[in-house]
């Protein structure tokens, strides 16, 4: 019984210099301005001091000192306590967002994003992870005063989401652009099919020249010359085809009145013809007048 009491003394009295060591050790202000003596006798003091969280959003020690833009040797002292990495803040952020956001050494920031990998397996899903409020490391590495020099740190282990995302929609509207302007292509392709074609026009040869009715028909056309008010005196009319071709001359003939019961002399027309053609005869004309004989109509010959 004796002994029993002895041991939960000593472990109460253990708990009280453990409490007053904790109120004597300011870890958020060692953390920003602790030289790395102070801070390396910290955490060899403290076993517990990985487990440690500070603050309203929980933060871990290794927080701290990311926290505040720590160089790299003090940072290692952080790791080597056995801080992982990965472990979360109430609000959802890592140790490497801190580094992204706050650490401006980009030896520093390359060694926190590799701190508990092995051949670099996770570090891209480390990059690329969300916090509560949606960011990733790449969000928050914009916000970093050395940003031109982390930035590229953090593309050399995996790409830029915003940069995937911005290549993917790039992608996907080229692919649209280009669906599009073969729907119209086949668009306008039907519709060239669907209109009619327009008939050639006139060339003016022989096929497309129109031919009249009289042409068709193979025969020389003929055409009346109207007839003067007195048709007391006719002549036969003559019609000749085109191959025949003839020529009359008419003669007039004037009587003396005294020879009014003289027989008429007949004039026989003289004739020129075109060889090969047929002469026809005029029938003799009748008795003739004081007055020049009129000309009989003739069919023209076209």
């Amino acid at each position: 019984m004796k002994k029993l009491i002895s041991v939960l003394l000593m472990s109460f009295l253990t708990l009280l210099s453990v409490q007053a060591k904790d109120a004597a050790v300011d870890y958020v202000k060692l953390a920003r301005e602790g030289t790395a003596e102070e801070i390396k006798d910290a955490v060899k003091s403290d076993s517990r001091l990985y487990t440690r969280l500070f603050g309203s959003n929980r933060e871990n020690f290794l927080m701290l000192l990311l926290h505040g833009n720590r160089s790299l040797d003090i940072i290692k002292l952080g790791v080597m306590s056995g801080i992982d990495v990965t472990t979360l803040s109430k609000d959802g952020r890592s140790s490497v967002m801190y580094a992204c956001r706050y650490v401006t050494d980009p030896k520093a920031v390359k060694y926190v994003i590799k701190s508990g990998t092995v051949f670099g397996i996770g570090i891209e899903d480390r990059l690329t992870k969300k916090d509560d409020s949606g960011k990733s490391c790449f969000d928050y590495v914009k916000d970093n005063p050395n940003y031109s020099e982390i930035y590229p740190v953090l593309t050399s282990f995996a790409d830029d989401p915003e940069v995937i995302e911005k290549k993917k929609q790039e992608k996907e509207a080229a692919k649209k652009a280009k669906k599009e302007a073969e729907e119209a292509r086949k668009a306008e392709s039907k519709q060239q099919k669907d209109i009619p074609a327009a008939p050639e026009e006139n060339s003016g040869t022989e096929e497309n020249t129109p031919v009249s009715e009289d042409e068709s028909s193979g025969e020389g056309h003929q055409e009346e010359v109207p007839q003067s008010e007195d048709d007391s005196d006719e002549v036969k009319r003559i019609s000749a085809s085109p191959a025949d071709k003839v020529t009359y001359t008419v003669t007039p003939v004037i009587v003396a009145d005294d020879q009014e019961n003289t027989p008429q002399q007949n004039t026989e027309p003289e004739k020129t013809a075109e060889p090969q053609s047929v002469a026809s005869e005029i029938p003799e004309t009748a008795a003739a007048m004081e007055e020049p004989v009129r000309k009989d109509p003739v069919k023209k010959n076209f």
